[in-house]
């Protein structure tokens, strides 16, 4: 039988991992992503006697440099304006969201992908 708390590992997915890019248009990262969020659940299973835990994060539109690049604030807010949320995420929720996972309060979470996204994927 496994030993608990041996060491945990979270992965950064996206959303884009889940669901199709529509106008984004980036099918190598959508698959990349994909296949983290798949990795994941398979180490999650392969390393759990181990005491190893593997989860994932999808974070959806977050303000940070990578959905700035190329676009104007105007067309930022209108995407973040169309999320249930109607905001982008801040890092520091999807840091909270991997501190969650890696912690003590996840003991019992393996194999799986949080979706952190202010309601894209609902």
């Amino acid at each position: 039988i496994g030993r608990e708390g041996v060491g945990s590992i979270v992965n950064i997915g996206s959303v884009l991992g889940s669901v199709a890019g529509g106008r984004l248009r980036a099918p190598g990262y959508a698959a990349a992503k994909g296949g983290l969020h798949h990795l994941t659940r398979e180490l999650g299973s392969e390393w759990a006697r181990k005491g190893v835990r593997v989860n994932a994060i999808a974070p959806g539109l977050t303000d940070t440099a990578q959905p700035r690049y190329g676009s104007s604030e105007e067309a930022l807010r209108e995407r973040a304006l169309a999320l249930p949320l109607g905001r982008m995420g801040q890092p520091e929720e999807i840091a909270n969201a991997v501190f969650f996972l890696a912690g003590d309060n996840a003991n019992y979470i393996t194999g799986q992908t949080l979706t952190v996204d202010g309601g894209m994927v609902m």
